[in-house]
């Protein structure tokens, strides 16, 4: 693991720009276990690429240059960092909007660990949004990384009040990842 101090390998850098989303894809993951502020960047402009992908990818499904296994494995990395608040603010609505469920299920995760290190906060508005967007869910993934993070910017009452969207789902893992968080707001 890198230091906080230690700036990112001329080796490493050259792999995230690399034509290949293979390589590109190992440099981040190896960005996750990167702990400076370099790397926090490089993730954070992995995330904000939405460059288009070219014509035959499009037709293939994937919409980004930035594919959805990458894309998704940056908010995994994002989630390991220790980034500046302002930093990563803005950046919710591009994993929770991204067209690939892996993506958006990862976003969420990410937002649970974030929250839970303390040093950011939402404001009254994302917390109200983010609480619509669980409201809405249909995706079980989803749905199970949403209450991964739920407990750390639901009051208890809200949390306790997603038990009727928690039912309407056959996958008993939703209701266990429902369990979990209420457990994590008992302690």
């Amino acid at each position: 693991m890198t230091s906080h101090s230690d700036p990112l390998s001329p080796d490493l850098l050259k792999r995230l720009h690399h034509g290949s989303w293979p390589i590109r894809n190992s440099a981040v993951k190896t960005l996750g276990e990167t702990k400076n502020s370099e790397a926090c960047q490089q993730l954070l402009n992995i995330i904000r690429d939405r460059r288009p992908s070219s014509w035959w990818r499009r037709c293939l499904g994937e919409s980004f240059y930035q594919v959805g296994f990458t894309r998704r494995n940056a908010w995994i990395a994002l989630g390991q960092q220790d980034c500046q608040p302002d930093d990563v603010m803005n950046l919710w609505t591009l994993g929770m909007d991204d067209p690939y469920y892996e993506v958006r299920s990862t976003c969420w995760k990410a937002l649970g660990q974030i929250l839970r290190q303390g040093k950011i906060t939402i404001s009254e508005a994302q917390q109200q949004e983010f609480h619509q967007r669980i409201l809405k869910e249909q995706n079980f993934e989803i749905m199970i990384a949403m209450l991964s993070a739920a407990d750390t910017f639901l009051p208890c009452e809200a949390l306790l009040n997603l038990a009727p969207k928690v039912k309407s789902f056959k996958h008993w893992r939703v209701r266990a990842a429902f369990l979990d968080a209420l457990g994590r707001i008992v302690q």
